[in-house]
């Protein structure tokens, strides 16, 4: 008795040892809970599910991307900063969306130049020293 195979019905009955017996693999499920569907003929080894979609990263009109909750949070622990309404989080949040991705783009390319496709640390203290990227030139004593 193949000790991978759980009968459904009665701890005493026995599971099908071949294909024929059960060729649609009804009524049986591999330890693990691995459902016989997902296991290829063949290699007997369950097939990885496919990769879930990565999150859409285009805001909608009136939303961020970023947590507001968050933001707010990190506003409040700035002692010098009073009260923000709303839309003054709403406008934070994407313009701390829109200096992300500008400082992201910048590191990718540069990770580009060097033939990588990893963005490292490096990457992103070299975007902000390069003319390039002026705007990103008040990091330079931070990165």
């Amino acid at each position: 008795m193949d000790p991978q195979l759980i009968h459904p019905s009665t701890s005493n009955a026995h599971p099908p040892t071949s294909p024929e017996q059960d060729p649609d693999g009804h009524g049986l499920q591999l330890a693990g809970g691995v459902d016989p569907s997902d296991v290829s003929p063949t290699s007997g080894q369950a097939e990885p599910k496919p990769k879930p979609k990565p999150k859409k990263s285009e805001r909608d009109m009136g939303k961020t991307l970023l947590p507001v909750a968050r933001v707010q949070k990190i506003l409040k622990a700035d002692k010098e900063m009073s009260t923000c309404g709303k839309d003054a989080v709403f406008l934070i949040s994407v313009a701390a969306e829109e200096f992300i991705k500008r400082l992201a783009q910048a590191g990718h390319q540069q990770a580009q130049r060097d033939k990588r496709s990893t963005v490292q640390q490096r990457d992103l203290a070299t975007a902000v020293r390069t003319t390039q990227h002026e705007e990103l030139a008040f990091l330079e004593g931070v990165i």
